[in-house]
């Protein structure tokens, strides 16, 4: 239920927002349009920008979950680009009615996110190969392995 009722908070802001600026919605417009109680919205986000950054979160966090995990940043960026053009009407509607700080802020937040994952992911990858080498007699060799062998 906790679920359902915040993506029903989400579609009724990107609704919303499409015909409001964001700094003139309120939580009464977000409460009337899902029929819920002001204490239930809440209950999930502080205010109307807590509930901005989930959508945007959410959204991003849908295309790991869907399986599309990239191997560098400009894939993820790439990526991102694609799910900002299929909620075109969204976003746009955001860029416009937000300042150049709180989009630098969720940008920013996002990318470290991203970076670490891919670093974490990379280091793993990196310590498994390493790890393989030196314990398998058959495992393939590096530069470095194959120059002190000759």
């Amino acid at each position: 239920m906790s679920t359902n009722t915040k993506n029903a908070m989400k579609e009724s802001l990107k609704k919303i927002i499409q015909k409001k600026p964001l700094n003139k919605i309120t939580i009464s417009d977000i409460t009337s349009d899902c029929n819920i109680s002001r204490m239930t919205f809440y209950y999930h986000f502080k205010d109307i920008y807590d509930l901005v950054e989930w959508c945007v979160l959410s959204d991003a966090k849908a295309t790991s979950e869907g399986n599309i995990m990239c191997d560098t940043w400009e894939d993820e960026l790439k990526t991102i680009f694609k799910i900002a053009r299929l909620n075109k009407p969204f976003y746009m509607s955001l860029l416009r009615s937000m300042d150049r700080e709180l989009v630098e802020r969720y940008v920013f937040r996002y990318a470290v996110k991203v970076s670490t994952r891919i670093i974490n992911e990379n280091s793993k990858i990196l310590v498994r190969r390493r790890h393989c080498r030196h314990n398998k007699s058959d495992a393939p060799l590096c530069k470095e392995d194959l120059n002190k062998t000759a």
